[in-house]
């Protein structure tokens, strides 16, 4: 018999979510990423600020994936 605990964490490609983001718009991308279960909250932010919709090529969407845990302080 064995006895523990595991923590576990879904792993998000950014890939996954370049892909899913290409060419949409921000209204498009928000409700996109909103039906994820596996995004807790996130931020769009286009660049050029006129710029009103994601590059169609995945390789040119900037993502930046962060842990929240890893900004907790430990309990004292």
């Amino acid at each position: 018999m064995m006895n523990g605990s595991i923590k576990t964490k879904k792993i998000i490609a950014a890939q996954d979510i370049a892909n899913l983001a290409a060419g949409k718009k921000e209204g498009s991308l928000i409700d996109a990423l909103t039906g994820r279960k596996d995004i807790g909250t996130f931020h769009v932010t286009f660049f050029p600020p006129w710029i009103f919709s994601a590059p169609t090529d995945p390789s040119r969407i900037n993502i930046i994936i962060e842990d929240p845990a890893a900004n907790l302080k430990p309990a004292k």
